[in-house]
C-alpha cells in the first residue's frame, strides 16, 4: 500500500506541474505546511502521507526536468527555419484518403548548404498517395513551426504529449528511401506481410476487424464499422490496449481453470501468448505498455496476495511514467491502467454476485467474460463518457456475446498469419474457423447496433464531474471491502 500512495503522489506531482506551472519555490513553501501537517496526525496514516508527499515531490522534479532538458541540437531549436530534413518514419502513418500524418524522426538538416546532425522528432503531413510506412527513410523540404490549436482542439498540446514539438510546413518529399535493415524493421516487414495475407484470404469486413484486433491498425477499420462498435460498446477489441489484452488474459486465464490446469500452468499460458503478441506485432511503445498492463493480470493470481497486485500495477504506472512522464495523458494508457486496477478492484465482488445469480451450470460460460468486461468498465466507462461521450446501454449484452469469442479469433488469426507466410493455400486451413468466428462478431454488433436504444450520447461535462464520480466510486469500493472484512472477522 506504501509503494501505492508512492505512484499516487508521483501522479500528482506530475500533473501539477504540466497543469499550474508553479515556480520551484511554492513547492517548497507548500513542503513545510505538509511536513508541520505530517507530526500532528495519526502514526497510521504517517507513512502513507509522507510516501504520498515523496511521491509528489520527485514527480515534480521529474516533470520540470523533462520540460527544461532540450539538447542543444534538438529540432525545437530550428522554429522558423526553411531547410531540407533528413529522418526516418516511426510509428503507422494517420492516413486519409486525402492525407497522411508523419511523424519523423530526424537526422539532420542542411543549413548554409552544409548538413548539421539534429535529434528529435517533428510532424509533417505528406499527400495520401503514395502511402508510406513505418521505418522509411524521407528527405522533405519546408519551413518548421510550431503547431497552432484552434478554440476546439489543443493540437499543440496532443504533439507535445507525444514528445513533439514541431511541425514541417508545407512539407515537400524530395527523397523516399526503404527502410534499413534492423531486427525491428524485420518485425515490421513481417507485420505488413501478414496484413497482406490476412487481406488477401478473408472477405471485408472480416479481414478489416482481425488486422485492427490482432496487428493494431486501426487504419484498416472503415468508418461504418467503427461506428457500429462503437455504438454497441465494442470499440476496444479494435486496437491494441491494455483494455483488450487485459480481457483477453482474463478469458485465457478463465480458459485454463476450465481445463483443469494449474495456477502455475494458467499463468503461463497467459504470459506465453502475450510474449508472442508483443513480437508479432512489432513491440511498439502502446503495445509494450497494454502488455505490461496484461501480464499484471495474468500474475495477480500467483503473487497471491492482492496488495502484492495492486504494488505490481503501481510499479509498472511508475516506471511507464519515469521513463516517458507524458505517458500519463495518453488515453490508451490512462485505459489500460484503469481497467486492470478496475479488475483488481471489482472483479471478486462481481464475480460473487453473478456467480449467484448464473446458478445454472448451462450458464457458468458467461460468468468470466462477463465479470472481466463489467469489472474493467466501472472505472474505465468515466473517462470514456467525458472523451467521447457516447454510453452504449447494449454494451454488456455484446461483451458477453462476443468477448469470449475473442481470444479464438486472435489464436485462429494468428495460426492464419503464421500458416500464410509459408503459402497462401496454407491460410485456408484455418479460414473457416476465423471466417465463423469474425463473421459472428462483425454481425452481432451490426444487429445490436442497429437497435435505437442501443446507446445514448452524453453531454459534455467538466473535469470537476469526471473526479466526482470517481471519487464516488473509490469511497464505494472502500466501503464494500471494509465490509467484506467485517464479515470475514465475524465468520
Amino acid at each position: 500500500m506504501r509503494f501505492c500512495c508512492f505512484t499516487l503522489g508521483w501522479a500528482i506531482g506530475l500533473w501539477l506541474t504540466d497543469r499550474i506551472q508553479l515556480a520551484w519555490y511554492l513547492y517548497f513553501i507548500a513542503s513545510l505546511s505538509i511536513i508541520l501537517i505530517i507530526f500532528y496526525i495519526r502514526k497510521s496514516w504517517r507513512i502513507m502521507l509522507i510516501a504520498i508527499y515523496a511521491g509528489t515531490m520527485l514527480g515534480v522534479g521529474r516533470m520540470l526536468l523533462s520540460q527544461n532538458l532540450v539538447n542543444s541540437d534538438d529540432i525545437r531549436q530550428q522554429i522558423g527555419l526553411t531547410t531540407r530534413l533528413e529522418g526516418v518514419i516511426v510509428g503507422e502513418p494517420q492516413w486519409t484518403p486525402q492525407q497522411q500524418r508523419i511523424v519523423l524522426e530526424v537526422q539532420a538538416y542542411e543549413a548554409k548548404q552544409q548538413r548539421v546532425a539534429t535529434s528529435g522528432q517533428i510532424m509533417l503531413i505528406l499527400p495520401a498517395e503514395p502511402p508510406r510506412s513505418n521505418g522509411e527513410r524521407l528527405l522533405v523540404s519546408g519551413t518548421i513551426i510550431t503547431p497552432s490549436s484552434s478554440p476546439n482542439f489543443d493540437y499543440a498540446a496532443y504533439l507535445r504529449r507525444r514528445s513533439i514539438y514541431a511541425m514541417l510546413e508545407p512539407a515537400l518529399l524530395e527523397q523516399a528511401l526503404p527502410a534499413a535493415k534492423s531486427p525491428y524493421q524485420r518485425l515490421l516487414t513481417l507485420k505488413n506481410r501478414t496484413q497482406t495475407i490476412i487481406n488477401q484470404t478473408l472477405p471485408q469486413p472480416q479481414a478489416a476487424v482481425l488486422v485492427g484486433m490482432l496487428l493494431g491498425v486501426k487504419s484498416s477499420v472503415p468508418k461504418p464499422v467503427w461506428e457500429t462498435f462503437n455504438r454497441t460498446g465494442l470499440s476496444h477489441i479494435l486496437v491494441i490496449s491494455g483494455w483488450n489484452i487485459t480481457i483477453v488474459v482474463a478469458s485465457l486465464l478463465g480458459l485454463g481453470r476450465a481445463l483443469k490446469l494449474n495456477q502455475r500452468h494458467a499463468t503461463g499460458l497467459a504470459l506465453g501468448a502475450i510474449v508472442v503478441y508483443v513480437a508479432f506485432v512489432g513491440a511498439s511503445g502502446a503495445v509494450v505498455r497494454a502488455a505490461l498492463m496484461g501480464a499484471i493480470v495474468a500474475l495477480a493470481q500467483p503473487l497471491g496476495r492482492k496488495a502484492d497486485a495492486w504494488a505490481a500495477l503501481a510499479a509498472a504506472i511508475w516506471l511507464m511514467t519515469l521513463i516517458d512522464p507524458q505517458a500519463l495523458w495518453d488515453l490508451g494508457f490512462q485505459l489500460s491502467a484503469l481497467a486492470t486496477a478496475s479488475l483488481f478492484a471489482w472483479g471478486k465482488p462481481i464475480e460473487a454476485k453473478l456467480r449467484l445469480w448464473l446458478r445454472w451450470r448451462w450458464l457458468e460460460w458467461m460468468i468470466e467474460p462477463l465479470t472481466a468486461t463489467l469489472a474493467a468498465q466501472v472505472w474505465a466507462l468515466p473517462i470514456i463518457l467525458y472523451h467521447f461521450g457516447n454510453l452504449s446501454l447494449i454494451a454488456p449484452v455484446a461483451n458477453v456475446l462476443i468477448v469470449p469469442v475473442v481470444p479464438l479469433i486472435m489464436a485462429s488469426g494468428a495460426v492464419l498469419a503464421c500458416l500464410g507466410l509459408f503459402g497462401r493455400w496454407l491460410a485456408f486451413l484455418a479460414l473457416p474457423i476465423t471466417w465463423a468466428a469474425l463473421t459472428w462478431v462483425v454481425r452481432v454488433a451490426e444487429w445490436l447496433g442497429d437497435l435505437p436504444w442501443a446507446a445514448v450520447e452524453i453531454p459534455q461535462f467538466s473535469s470537476i464531474w469526471l473526479l466526482l464520480a470517481y471519487g464516488l466510486s473509490f469511497g464505494l469500493w472502500l466501503y464494500v471491502e471494509q465490509r467484506a472484512k467485517n464479515i470475514e472477522h465475524r465468520s
